[in-house]
């Protein structure tokens, strides 16, 4: 497998050879790209959730149950635009450059995973579709910051246009940070093997990310939480309870008003007083509380209380207001221990 830097249609691209692989009847496609190439067209997406926005947008509706249905409908459409990232750890980075630097047999011997946008040739699966040049040449016109795939000679091509942000990195963002720390003389002898994910939607690809980290890695659970509800498609518990765990953070009259982590960690720019009060993460609230919609806790000890109004899709809203109801008594008989964080 080669890859180099071409020009084609009267513009530069990275063409890299790729071979196709299939596991489940889903293919995807592993190439060698140099160090220094991927660096230049690499980029990442980290998951953001900014408590200011989502509550003045919360503001905005009539009420509580306008903003529940806005959530678990309309909101599902912007899914494609979506990022779903986490954040670098420094220390982290750190690490990966002193390793490279400092071991000889620094070695990344496992892919980078990484997605590009497509102009043509894959449908979601993977299933090849032919495109002549000048087809390609069209499309291009219209869409110039795309890749595309093509067979020549026998082989399949990956042509990724030559530019910043072609390659979203799904699955390696540290070791590249790490890579982009080091000494030139060590990085321009490296290259690495990427598997491309192509042919899918966005959904399919965080699914991926948070799969690939919850079961290999060490990540924040919170992080796992916000990135299932917010790239599914189906109303599972998971969801629903990301949903309304959001609507206690963003509906004013709720007593986790702007107090809860979404992400399991508290952004840098708030003052201190503002990170003071974010003393509750996003996954121990649904771990607490997802069993009082779940039909399998009937065979434990924990009685699913909300599983009526869970199961029946006008009611759900219900379980957020009593939730608000419920900690706002508690707030308002012990309101000096609920005020000291």
């Amino acid at each position: 497998m080669n890859s180099e830097k071409v020009k084609k249609f009267d513009r530069e691209f990275l063409k890299v050879e790729i071979v196709s692989l299939t596991q489940k009847n889903k293919n995807f496609f592993v190439g060698k790209i140099p160090t220094t190439d991927l660096l230049k067209l690499y980029t990442v997406e980290p998951a953001e959730y900014d408590v200011e926005i989502q509550a003045a947008a919360a503001a905005k509706f009539k009420d509580d149950a306008d903003y529940y249905n806005y959530l678990i409908t309309k909101d599902k459409k912007r899914i494609p635009s979506k990022a779903f990232q986490r954040k670098l750890k420094e220390g982290r980075v750190k690490e990966i450059k002193k390793f490279l630097e400092n071991e000889d047999f620094a070695l990344f011997p496992n892919t980078i995973i990484a997605a590009c946008d497509l102009v043509n040739a894959y449908t979601d699966g993977g299933v090849l579709k032919s495109s002549n040049e000048k087809d390609l040449k069209d499309l291009l016109e219209e869409n110039k910051n795309l890749s595309f795939v093509i067979e020549e000679s026998g082989k399949t091509y990956l042509y990724i246009p030559y530019k910043e942000n072609s390659i979203l990195v799904i699955d390696g963002q540290h070791r590249l940070a790490g890579l982009e720390e080091a000494k030139p003389e060590i990085i321009n002898k490296y290259d690495l093997l990427v598997s491309f994910i192509i042919g899918f939607d966005r959904s399919v690809l965080a699914k991926l990310f948070y799969t690939i980290n919850y079961t290999q890695k060490s990540v924040n659970k919170s992080l796992l939480y916000h990135l299932s509800g917010e790239f599914s498609y189906e109303l599972d518990e998971i969801t629903f309870m990301h949903e309304t765990i959001k609507i206690l953070n963003e509906i004013e009259i709720s007593p986790f008003f702007k107090r809860i982590k979404m992400l399991g960690t508290v952004p840098d720019d708030m003052t201190d007083e503002e990170k003071s009060r974010m003393s509750i993460s996003q996954a121990f609230l649904i771990d607490y509380l997802v069993g009082s919609i779940s039909s399998e806790a009937k065979k434990s000890k924990q009685k699913p209380i909300f599983l009526y109004y869970y199961q029946h899709g006008d009611m759900q809203i219900e379980i957020a207001r009593f939730l608000i109801k419920y900690f706002n008594a508690i707030k308002k008989i012990r309101n000096r221990d609920w005020e000291d964080n």
